[in-house]
């Protein structure tokens, strides 16, 4: 089953925005991302909702619901979809699909560090990740260059991350941004 501290770190670059602060910002950006989903609950599993109706512990749900009970994610009863497990009284279960916010902003982070970055980086953008003590100072990097994309930050220098708050985080793509501009080729 899915494990929310599965990952602590995703790529080598630190985001100087919390996710808290994200968080908030795809709230503000729409209001109804909090809602509960419909029922039934779909679950991680393609074209696989909840059981209408199932026994656990003792207890009955109904409804299509999902529950954490004994799991620390939400998790429901299936019928024939998900994994089999004859304990269980429809036979399968699966964990439901998260929503919400956080749900979208692992999401996006999920598929950041899936998708990688589409270029090689250059050597300024190498020596930008380099404490300044420890930058190598290589052939034709120009120190003003360095300093400058060391300087980029989700927060100052990335379209849709200025000082009228949170856009989008796909806009962002520090990797070949130099310009200070974002484009889908570079």
């Amino acid at each position: 089953k899915s494990d929310r501290t599965r990952w602590k770190f995703l790529g080598v670059v630190a985001i100087d925005v919390t996710v808290c602060d994200i968080e908030q910002q795809i709230v503000d950006k729409n209001p109804d991302i909090q809602n509960p989903p419909s029922l039934p609950e779909i679950t991680k599993f393609p074209n696989c909702a909840c059981a209408n109706s199932y026994s656990y512990n003792s207890k009955t749900y109904e409804g299509g619901i999902c529950t954490t009970d004994s799991w620390p994610v939400a998790w429901c009863m299936t019928d024939k979809c998900g994994i089999t497990d004859e304990s269980m009284s429809t036979g399968s279960w699966a964990d439901c699909k998260p929503f919400g916010a956080r749900a979208v902003l692992e999401d996006l982070l999920l598929k950041s560090g899936e998708e990688g970055w589409s270029s090689d980086m250059d050597a300024t953008e190498l020596e930008a990740l380099r404490p300044p003590a420890n930058r190598c100072g290589s052939d034709g990097v120009s120190t003003t260059a360095v300093s400058t994309t060391a300087d980029f930050n989700f927060v100052t220098k990335l379209p849709g991350f200025g000082n009228t708050g949170f856009a989008d985080i796909s806009d962002a793509d520090w990797n070949g941004n130099a310009g200070g501009s974002y484009s889908e080729t570079e």
